[in-house]
């Protein structure tokens, strides 16, 4: 695994998207032997994934996107995994090529928990107010589709109910 860092340095963002393709279907009560082997392959992407973080791979290097370990974990509400991320120095105000940053993401997808950890991480603190290339901010995304919850985080966290859509 070290060589292969060394020789890919982004090999943290391809595991995540390993990671997340293979979501376990919680509602999925069937085919109990295929969800018990997803989840020991998860178990071992995230062995795989924290060793990584341990090798020292910067949390912060982007895709051809511009997307970050970080968007990936936020966007797919892998709270833990984003703590680890958050922990080992990933920058949580990186924009991707739209401009969106962690917290754009798991507020457009209303994950609450990851967003209020996104907020409330004293480390390297979050600006709830950035804006996309669309004029959109965490709050716009999340009240646009209805994520009550994760509109409410934000609003005791800061995020201005009046900052303006830049393209409204």
């Amino acid at each position: 695994l070290r060589q292969e860092l060394a020789l890919n340095p982004a090999i943290l963002i391809e595991y995540l998207k390993k990671y997340f393709d293979l979501e376990v279907d919680e509602e999925d009560d069937g085919e109990d032997e295929k969800q018990q082997q997803k989840q020991e392959r998860l178990r071992e992407f995230m062995e795989q994934i924290t060793l990584v973080i341990k090798l020292k791979a910067n949390p912060n290097l982007q895709d051809i996107d511009g997307w970050a370990a970080l968007h990936l974990s936020s966007m797919n509400g892998h709270t833990e995994t984003t703590r680890m991320l958050l922990n080992n120095k990933a920058n949580p105000n990186l924009q991707d090529q739209y401009g969106q940053t962690a917290l754009h993401k798991s507020s457009e997808y209303g994950h609450t928990e990851t967003t209020r950890l996104l907020l409330e991480n004293e480390t390297n603190p979050v600006n709830p107010n950035l804006q996309d290339s669309c004029g959109r901010t965490a709050l716009h995304l999340s009240s646009e589709y209805g994520h009550v919850e994760t509109t409410c985080v934000l609003l005791e966290n800061k995020a201005n109910p009046v900052n303006p859509n830049l393209q409204d």
